[in-house]
């Protein structure tokens, strides 16, 4: 669906479908980093309050229910390499979280998310983790 509404807005010949940024909080950020890998037409994607890694999910003892996982993709990638596949997308993200929806330190951020910084750097794009 998101990808179809920013398709259609792309059409419309009063809009400049070059100015679409995408913004998503919490499972949104995950639809928005999905939506900016498969396609890169946007202008930028923020996400605040996401889910740093599907490993979180996996290693919590009691795991929360899961509301975004595409079937199959644990077997190839994670949350920082479908960010990746963004690039060069701006992509600016906000309070990423892992067991129990607790805020990621810094440090653990900068080490989940390695892979997608470095992918942007080789590609001159913007990641900022925040």
């Amino acid at each position: 669906d998101l990808l179809q509404a920013s398709r259609y807005l792309a059409s419309r010949g009063d809009f400049d479908g070059g100015q679409i940024a995408l913004h998503g909080v919490k499972s949104g950020g995950l639809l928005a980093l999905y939506a900016a890998a498969l396609e890169q037409r946007y202008a930028g994607v923020t996400v605040k309050d996401t889910l740093a890694s599907y490993r979180f999910f996996l290693e919590d003892e009691q795991p929360q229910s899961i509301t975004l996982c595409v079937p199959g993709v644990l077997k190839t990638v994670d949350i920082p390499q479908v960010a990746a596949l963004a690039a060069p997308v701006p992509v600016a993200v906000e309070g990423l979280i892992g067991y129990e929806e607790a805020a990621l330190a810094d440090v653990d951020a900068t080490v989940e998310w390695a892979f997608a910084r470095e992918v942007y750097s080789l590609l001159e794009g913007t990641l900022t983790i925040q």
